[in-house]
């Protein structure tokens, strides 16, 4: 089974290490609209949001794509493939979490595809809000969770 990403908010300082090291390692940018991911504070309940891909067994944006410029990879990931892309955006609206990205300096879409089953954004966080874990850890982590929340 393929490891996913697990972010805690209450853990998160807000930093923005995920962001602009998510940026530099895959558009060799540190600018936070170059990153696959997004992190916002709620002006609602005060925590931190972090939106990034959830890797969904059947993408509702690749499905929406009409050029098949997101494919899902050998490795269980799903990429785009920015050669293929034809700019048109589909793919932001089918997504349901909200997780693919326009970036209007470059005209391209942006979305996480784990570094290839290694995330940066994981491996910087300062505080291990964001963490990578195999499906077992993550039920745990989400029991125990909602045992003490």
């Amino acid at each position: 089974m393929r490891k996913m990403l697990y972010f805690d908010a209450e853990l998160c300082s807000g930093c923005l290490s995920c962001q602009t090291n998510c940026a530099q390692r895959n558009q060799g940018s540190s600018g936070l609209v170059n990153a696959g991911l997004r992190l916002q504070l709620s002006p609602f309940d005060g925590n931190y949001r972090l939106t990034y891909c959830r890797q969904c067994k059947k993408a509702p944006c690749a499905e929406a794509c009409p050029v098949e410029a997101i494919q899902w990879r050998a490795d269980g990931y799903w990429e785009l493939d920015h050669e293929s892309c034809i700019g048109c955006q589909e793919c932001l609206a089918a997504c349901p979490f909200g997780a693919l990205f326009h970036d209007p300096g470059e005209d391209k879409v942006l979305k996480c595809h784990t570094c290839q089953g290694d995330p940066v954004c994981a491996a910087v966080c300062p505080t291990g809000a964001l963490s990578w874990l195999e499906p077992n850890e993550l039920a745990a982590r989400r029991a125990r969770q909602g045992v003490e929340r």
